[in-house]
């Protein structure tokens, strides 16, 4: 199965979704906001990342652009 990186500030949205994830076989890595979530990434290198919009320190969109230029085949929703 795949390797899916959860980045939300709501520690509720990001226990739900990675319950779910493991549930379906998933190895979840969960990242409370960008920053860490980019660690994360490059510490990791997941399959994919569930991104929220949103976030502390960094915004989603800004998240999203320097997720695409470290690793540009990582799909992002």
């Amino acid at each position: 199965m795949a390797t899916i990186l959860v980045i939300d500030d709501e520690p509720g949205i990001r226990s739900t979704v990675r319950d779910i994830l493991e549930d379906e076989g998933h190895e979840v890595l969960v990242a409370e906001d960008a920053v860490v979530g980019l660690e994360a990434m490059d510490a990791r290198r997941p399959d994919l990342a569930v991104l929220d919009v949103w976030l502390p320190r960094m915004g989603g969109l800004d998240a999203l652009a320097e997720m695409k230029r470290r690793r540009p085949e990582m799909e992002v929703l």
